[in-house]
């Protein structure tokens, strides 16, 4: 939660100092890859985490076995 809160913090003045500039160039690539790719890897964390599970059931002739 602290690294979205951070994201949100730092979102204006990463749009004056890297959106709203016209040159692209290998630095603003390897900056946007290193800060959204990273969110971006948050997220099935998060839902793995705050979702709830889904456990199914196999129900067989002799005993039931749960998968995982």
């Amino acid at each position: 939660m602290i690294s979205i809160y951070d994201y949100a913090l730092t979102f204006p003045s990463e749009v004056d100092l890297f959106w709203s500039r016209p040159r692209r160039n290998w630095a603003f690539a390897l900056f946007i890859a290193n800060r959204y790719v990273a969110l971006l890897s948050r997220v099935p964390v998060f839902l793995q985490n705050f979702l709830p599970s889904y456990n199914p059931v196999c129900v067989c002739p002799l005993h039931l076995i749960e998968l995982h």
